[in-house]
């Protein structure tokens, strides 16, 4: 789906006010950007999860399907410095991961581990809270797990 043919939200317009800044002075970037999904195959991967993601989630993949995972001496493919962005199939093996590393904390309860990671950086990563019901939006946190 284009980004034309998507809703004017205002996570969209975002997006695409940052796109056409990338197009313009960082064509690298813009150009590692995956296409979108369509709602049926977000909706799809997504069954895999035991919680719901936001409305904000399905937009953002519906925009664009995570960058490409090159990478290059100028940094010239991250969304954010240090961090770039999950294509959906990414971020739910990434899930799995951060799930598991969580669930090895006895002091972590299961309905605490619904952190869903959209942009990675080795072991940091920004992610969204999942919860049983779907929402329009959630806040986006600062993930880093420390194996202390």
């Amino acid at each position: 789906m284009s980004a034309s043919e998507l809703p004017a939200s205002p996570l969209i317009q975002a997006l695409e006010r940052i796109l056409a800044d990338w197009q313009a002075k960082a064509p690298t970037v813009a150009q590692s950007l995956q296409p979108g999904l369509t709602r049926d195959q977000i909706e799809t991967q997504l069954q895999a999860l035991p919680f719901r993601v936001p409305e904000e989630v399905y937009q953002f993949y519906q925009w664009r399907n995570g960058s490409e995972d090159s990478y290059n001496s100028t940094h010239q493919v991250e969304f954010m410095p240090g961090y770039r962005m999950l294509s959906l199939e990414e971020a739910i093996a990434e899930y799995a991961i951060i799930r598991q590393l969580l669930l090895e904390d006895e002091e972590v309860k299961e309905n605490e581990t619904c952190w869903f990671p959209l942009f990675a950086e080795g072991g940091n990563y920004y992610v969204i809270q999942g919860d049983v019901e779907s929402k329009a939006i959630a806040p986006v946190f600062d993930f880093l797990y420390r194996l202390d």
